[in-house]
């Protein structure tokens, strides 16, 4: 198997992400409050091998992609390189963690017999943990448990001596 497919399979599961997303901003408009300007949760992340590869592998190919310049400035420590003018560069391209801001995630506790709800609170500024459950939240568990698989199959075949699968790459390695 080539990269191609484990890219293919990466690009089905952002898909799939991307769609409950889309049913989620229509469940609730008039929350969601992201647009252009609002980045305060665009900050330097890093992502896995796999995410990183078919990320650099789209923006190498797409002939209109502008590779932002370095920057150095305190102001932007903590800022994602891709952060231009209050908009993402890369937006059509940029990984699964950012792909997720600003949704009412759910995770499950460290034991196991709870949920854990992270929101934006720029979003959702009145909230009651108790509304939220995974018909109306962005429960994350199955989906990074099938990024993280995806992703140590891609580092076992490619890259065996290089990374760990638990590795993670800062997306400022893509300029």
């Amino acid at each position: 198997m080539d990269k191609a497919i484990y890219f293919e399979k990466y690009r089905a599961l952002r898909n799939e992400i991307d769609d409950t997303c889309d049913r989620l901003s229509k469940m609730h408009v008039g929350k969601m409050q992201c647009r252009q300007g609002c980045d305060s949760c665009c900050e330097k992340f890093s992502v896995f091998p796999l995410e990183f590869e078919a990320i650099k592998e789209v923006i190498q190919s797409d002939g209109t992609f502008q590779v932002p310049q370095q920057r150095n400035f305190e102001k932007f420590r903590k800022s994602c390189l891709f952060l231009k003018d209050g908009s993402c560069s890369m937006y059509e391209h940029r990984p699964i963690i950012c792909r997720t801001q600003g949704f009412p995630l759910l995770y499950q506790s460290g034991d196991g017999t709870a949920y854990e709800l992270s929101v934006c609170r720029l979003n959702f500024k009145e909230i009651n943990v108790d509304t939220f459950h995974d018909g109306n939240a962005l429960f994350m568990p199955p989906f990074n448990s099938r990024l993280y698989l995806l992703n140590q199959e891609f580092v076992k075949k490619f890259y065996p001596k290089q990374f760990k699968p638990n590795t993670r790459i800062g997306l400022s390695e893509l300029i």
